[in-house]
């Protein structure tokens, strides 16, 4: 099945991101976003989305974690 396309005209300020990514992890959003019946930059978009909608008070997803195992989390002051 083919994806869904947007409207013509229906994005407001579009470009091309310059990033490199597995090729897998590319495979995987195609293959995400076919289910969808949505265009893989269209399930993108929503990916970003709903990210941004769920970050957690450092400004990242929950699921993200920065800390190294040796230090200890220091609230600020």
């Amino acid at each position: 099945m083919t994806p869904t396309r947007r409207p013509r005209g229906s994005m407001k300020s579009a470009v091309t991101p310059g990033w490199r990514v597995e090729a897998e992890n590319r495979e995987a959003v195609k293959v995400i976003a076919q289910r969808a019946h949505k265009s893989p930059s269209e399930f993108i978009d929503a990916l970003i989305v709903h990210t941004n909608n769920t970050l957690d008070d450092r400004g990242l997803p929950a699921w993200w974690n920065t800390e190294k195992a040796e230090e200890l989390p220091i609230e600020p002051a």
